[in-house]
C-alpha cells in the first residue's frame, strides 16, 4: 500500500456520507411538498358556502299591513366537505320615523313550499329553494324600507349574507 494514500474504508465512508447528504436535501424537498400539499386539503375541507339571490317578491296583507317575503336563493357548498344550512335571517334595515336606522331580524317563517331548514348540502353541490318571511305591519307602517339583507348560517356558524337587488310587490290574495 502507498503511503499516505487514503484507504478504501475512508473512501467508502466518504462517498457513503455525500449519498447520504443528497438523501436527505431530496427528502426535505419532499417533505415539504407533502406539508403544502396537506394544507391545501385542508383549506378545501374548511366550510365555505356561496349564495345567489333569483328573484323575489312580497305580499302585503290588506288588513293588517303586514308583508310575507318570498325569496328564491341557490347555495353552493364550495368546499370538499359536506356542510348544512341551520338558519335564515331577513334583515331589514328602516328609517324609523324618519331619522333613526333600525335592522330588524326575522326568521324564515314556515310554509310547504319552502327550503326546509337544516338542508344539508354535499361537497361541491347546489341547492335552490324558496325562503318565506313574515313581518308584521306595526314594523312596516310609517317607516321606510332602506335595504335588505339575507343571512345564512351554516352548521359551523359560518355566515354566508346576499343582498337582494330588487323585491317586486305581488297583488296576490294573502
Amino acid at each position: 500500500m502507498i503511503e499516505g494514500a487514503p484507504h478504501w474504508t475512508d473512501i467508502a465512508t466518504a462517498t457513503a456520507a455525500i449519498i447520504a447528504i443528497f438523501l436527505s436535501v431530496f427528502s426535505l424537498y419532499y417533505a415539504r411538498a407533502s406539508v403544502a400539499l396537506a394544507k391545501a386539503q385542508d383549506l378545501r375541507r374548511a366550510p365555505k358556502l356561496s349564495a345567489e339571490f333569483i328573484r323575489g317578491d312580497y305580499i302585503t296583507n290588506p288588513i293588517d299591513g303586514s308583508r310575507r317575503y318570498q325569496l328564491e336563493v341557490s347555495i353552493g357548498n364550495l368546499s370538499d366537505s359536506d356542510n348544512a344550512i341551520t338558519r335564515a335571517e331577513l334583515c331589514l334595515t328602516y328609517l324609523m320615523g324618519g331619522s333613526a336606522e333600525m335592522t330588524l331580524r326575522v326568521g324564515q317563517a314556515d310554509g310547504d313550499d319552502r327550503l326546509r331548514l337544516p338542508t344539508r348540502i354535499a361537497a361541491h353541490e347546489t341547492v335552490a329553494g324558496r325562503l318565506e318571511f313574515r313581518v308584521t305591519g306595526d314594523v312596516i307602517k310609517g317607516n321606510r324600507i332602506e335595504a335588505y339583507r339575507v343571512e345564512l348560517t351554516d352548521t359551523h356558524g359560518e355566515i354566508v349574507a346576499f343582498e337582494p337587488l330588487l323585491l317586486s310587490e305581488r297583488a296576490r290574495v294573502w
